[in-house]
């Protein structure tokens, strides 16, 4: 949803860390100026933070467990088509959500907007809105989520105006296209490795979307939290009669999936000026007691990488960071190249990318963190949690929503847990980490990927996929917001 490019934005949220990466070995570990409240709804979670601080402007993040890696064989497309449909379908009073939002006006100077981003284990719907009109948004937003049926012009119209034009930015676009090709190959043979040009988005049927979100979506998956200035009772009181009426199953669940990469892959962007080599390490079937210190060595492991760019290639900036989903952790980082070069040394540079991450984990298991590395670490976790930094142009409630409820996601929250240092010596951390190392560093799956430029494109390969990444997804389509509801 949004223009094109801002969708590859959020394909892109692994950046969200690893632009704290550059500065500090560690993300920061904000947290919120005041607590949130945490309301069961039957099986549905509402994070709530109300205040009249916010000016009677309100937001929504309301996530659902349910994406791209909870699709059948023969549902190709049906999760991002569903987040779409979301706030495209008319239902009540025959009105779709978007439009609803769009036609609240300008609302007194509050930056009103919608948004959806559809990831490998979640669907993402965001809105801010006057908080006087927050309880009709909340029931609006349940019965986009649980239609009776899909309007066949609604949809005609946003597979034809968005869905075609999104898709095809995402497998053309100079880093869309790699980042996607990447993707696919690095989660081939796992539920995340959705073939999307083994079935043209315009062959999407609306029924096989209705039955999608029927099996997938249900009020035990869904995890709303609202922040503003609003009416809590009310706003309590409208999830409370929508989600009553929804089915409460399937629970949340987590897939099974085992990471087998291939160890070298190709691709050709003919968009590209520059060739590139992209580089992704990951790890499946982490103990949850090991979560934080695995993801503690992944940080380490990029910074030491990013330090150490390919001949005749600089790090790329924009493509790097960390692949999360919910059964798998890993990094990637991406080399490109400063100056014309050959398809034989793009190939042998890209040959080296394994062998010198493997000898980063190695060292790591071997040695242990550096005496720099854990004392960074040692301070970050004795701070006082800190406000994070807004993106420029994006509402504060918003913001905080999104900061808040993305923890929720299964495999996003691994990079807001704090290493349990409290007691802990550095001696003690650095031995803790090197076991940790030593204990994962065989179970690791690599892969390199060369991306050559000005041939011919391949759409085989350029699949659109999100990573759950992603860190911790999402904030970053809000940078080019403009003060006016976005169509979607």
């Amino acid at each position: 949803m949004l223009r094109r490019t801002y969708r590859f934005v959020l394909l892109l949220a692994l950046m969200i860390v690893s632009a704290a990466l550059i500065q500090t070995m560690f993300p920061g570990k904000a947290t919120a100026s005041a607590e949130f409240e945490t309301v069961m709804i039957g099986d549905t979670k509402i994070l709530i933070r109300e205040s009249d601080e916010y000016s009677g402007e309100a937001s929504v993040f309301a996530v659902m467990l349910a994406g791209q890696g909870h699709q059948e064989p023969d549902e190709t497309h049906c999760a991002h088509v569903a987040e779409h449909m979301a706030f495209r379908n008319p239902t009540l009073d025959g009105v779709a959500l978007g439009g609803w939002v769009s036609g609240l006006g300008t609302g007194g100077g509050i930056q009103m907007m919608y948004n959806g981003w559809t990831g490998p284990d979640h669907t993402q719907f965001e809105m801010t809105i006057p908080g006087e009109h927050l309880p009709e948004a909340l029931t609006r937003l349940v019965a986009g989520l649980f239609p009776d049926a899909i309007d066949a012009a609604a949809y005609s119209a946003e597979i034809k105006t968005r869905l075609v034009p999104e898709l095809r930015h995402m497998t053309t676009d100079p880093l869309s296209a790699p980042l996607n090709a990447f993707n696919v190959q690095f989660y081939r043979s796992t539920v995340y490795s959705e073939p999307r040009f083994d079935v043209w988005v315009g062959q999407v049927k609306p029924d096989n979307v209705l039955t999608y979100m029927k099996r997938e979506y249900s009020s035990s998956r869904l995890i709303i939290t609202l922040v503003g200035d609003f009416d809590k009772e009310a706003a309590l009181n409208a999830i409370s009669d929508a989600v009553n009426e929804v089915p409460s199953e399937p629970g949340p669940v987590v897939p099974e999936v085992r990471l087998d990469p291939p160890p070298i892959t190709s691709f050709k962007c003919e968009k590209r000026k520059n060739a590139m080599c992209m580089l992704g390490v990951g790890v499946d079937s982490i103990d949850d007691e090991d979560l934080p210190f695995v993801s503690t060595i992944l940080r380490i492991a990029l910074v030491r990488l990013r330090s150490q760019p390919l001949d005749g290639f600089s790090v790329s900036e924009s493509m790097l960071g960390f692949i999360q989903t919910a059964a798998s952790q890993g990094l990637m980082i991406s080399y490109e190249a400063t100056r014309k070069i050959g398809q034989s040394e793009i190939q042998a540079q890209a040959e080296v990318l394994s062998p010198a991450a493997k000898a980063v984990f190695s060292s790591l298991a071997n040695e242990g963190p550096a005496h720099e590395e854990v004392a960074e670490l040692l301070a970050w976790s004795s701070e006082e949690g800190a406000e994070p930094e807004m993106p420029g142009r994006v509402p504060r409630t918003l913001f905080e929503a999104w900061w808040r409820g993305i923890r929720e996601i299964p495999g996003q929250e691994v990079h807001f847990i704090q290493v349990p240092t409290e007691g802990m010596s550095e001696e003690e951390l650095t031995a803790v980490l090197m076991d940790t190392a030593s204990r994962y560093e065989g179970r690791l799956q690599f892969m390199a990927m060369t991306v050559e430029p000005g041939s011919v494109f391949s759409p085989l390969l350029a699949i659109g996929g999100a990573l759950a990444v992603l860190a911790v997804a999402g904030f970053l389509v809000w940078r080019r917001r403009g003060a006016r509801a976005r169509e979607v």
